[in-house]
């Protein structure tokens, strides 16, 4: 399979894939930049607490973790595509309930719907990796991570549009960020092909062979190629192996907890420098989305193509490690530097984000390769699970019972540095390994 997959090379397929994959990995991002602004204006509407105002943040992620189980196993035994389209229908559907919720706990059950699709938003990522050849896995692998700019650009911009210009309602601002799901829904039904590699680990070889040739015709790979492309599809890459649980086989594998440390830590870090930043850039300290500094946060926001900059030039050398442990203790730098100032510190916040972008990078490439195909979907499904669990404590420790300012920091601190411990000791370096290659127990 891996020669055929070299073979197909990068053509329009794998471009048409490749948006798709931006599409949905950006949604998360949409809803977390999201959550930032609008948790504290849904608050003073309905009249509650700040402490059952984070519940809602708290059920997208504890929802998201939830959804570990429902869309690993989806990945895995459905495939990629269809994956990939019920986690974005999903969402569409939290994003409608969301927007017209009557009550204060309608928009928290609205939003749990979309924390659940969350955990689906991996799927056309492990369906890119899947289908890109060795050479080019790290490097195609970072511009979909970049996507995280596009959506909390694409939301900050969103609610700077449609709050100042068009209606001044967060509901409004809930319902335009729709638009992504669905595109995203109809790019796939009208393009996207399953992933040659899942089929044939379910011994599904005819099929794995006709995707092989409908992409090579896509790329316009000439006809002898395309039969040799084909032929070699229908050759394992690995002996075929029997996971009747998933989660059994991933218990036994050392790589398998470090990279659930390392999602669960850098997302409490991420989101949680998002809300610190959004606080910083509240230019009237009040729970009000008209107070928030919109251009000031898409700046911030969009800073972080830096860090994926960084990440494309050193990905494959000195590699994922490298780029994910270094992203990190620059985040840790960046905060202590952002929390001895008093202004509001647009360099410094960019700086923050940008080695966010970095860690994030190395953190959803690495563990889609550290995996095994018939269970990739499952194990990359459970670290996007963790990543929940981080931005609860999150929105629990930061909007809930609101910890002072010098708490943050420091558990932000925190969790950056043990991020960067748990990079340094994964496995082995995956960069320019053929995906099962590189699995390391």
């Amino acid at each position: 399979m891996e020669k055929a997959i070299d073979q197909l090379g990068f053509g329009l397929y794998q471009y048409a894939l490749l948006g798709v994959a931006t599409l949905v990995a950006g949604l998360s991002s949409v809803e977390l930049s999201l959550l930032s602004v609008l948790v504290p204006c849904v608050t003073r509407e309905f009249g509650v607490s700040p402490l059952e105002g984070s519940v809602v943040a708290i059920v997208v992620c504890l929802a998201q973790f939830a959804g570990q189980v429902p869309f690993g196993y989806a990945a895995d035994f459905l495939g990629r595509r269809h994956t990939t389209m019920l986690a974005s229908g999903v969402m569409l559907c939290g994003l409608a309930v969301a927007a017209a919720a009557p009550s204060f706990w309608v928009l928290c059950a609205g939003h749990g719907v979309i924390g659940l699709s969350l955990a689906g938003d991996m799927a056309p990522f492990v369906l890119l990796q899947e289908m890109l050849p060795t050479r080019l896995r790290g490097r195609v692998s970072v511009v979909v991570t970049g996507s995280w700019v596009v959506g909390s650009t694409f939301a900050y911009a969103a609610a700077y549009i449609v709050y100042r210009l068009i209606s001044p309602s967060w509901r409004a601002v809930t319902a335009a960020c729709g638009v992504l799901p669905l595109a995203a829904i109809a790019v796939t039904a009208c393009v996207v092909e399953e992933s040659p590699r899942w089929l044939l680990s379910r011994s599904r070889e005819s099929e794995a062979r006709r995707v092989v040739r409908v992409v090579a015709r896509t790329n316009t790979v000439h006809p002898k190629e395309e039969e040799e492309a084909a032929a070699a599809s229908s050759t394992p890459l690995i002996a075929p192996r029997t996971i009747e649980s998933p989660f059994a086989y991933l218990a036994t594998t050392r790589a398998f907890y470090l990279l659930n440390t390392i999602w669960c830590l850098f997302s409490f870090a991420y989101f949680g420098t998002t809300i610190l930043v959004a606080d910083r850039f509240n230019t009237n300290g009040q729970d009000d989305c008209g107070s928030y500094n919109f251009a000031a946060l898409s700046i911030v926001a969009a800073a972080e193509i830096s860090g994926y900059a960084y990440a494309f030039a050193f990905i494959d050398a000195p590699g994922r490690k490298f780029v994910g442990a270094s992203g990190a203790g620059v985040a840790f730098a960046a905060l202590l530097a952002f929390a001895s100032t008093s202004s509001e510190g647009i360099l410094i916040a960019a700086l923050a984000r940008s080695a966010n972008g970095a860690t994030a990078a190395a953190a959803w490439l690495v563990a889609p390769e550290l995996l095994p195909t018939d269970v990739r979907g499952t194990g990359v499904a459970v670290a996007t699970g963790f990543a929940g669990l981080g931005d609860a404590l999150a929105a629990f420790l930061f909007w809930g019972i609101r910890i002072p300012a010098s708490a943050r920091i420091a558990s932000i601190a925190i969790a950056d540095i043990v991020s960067l411990v748990a990079f340094v000791l994964l496995p082995r370096e995956t960069a320019r390994v053929t995906l099962d290659d590189a699995i390391m127990i």
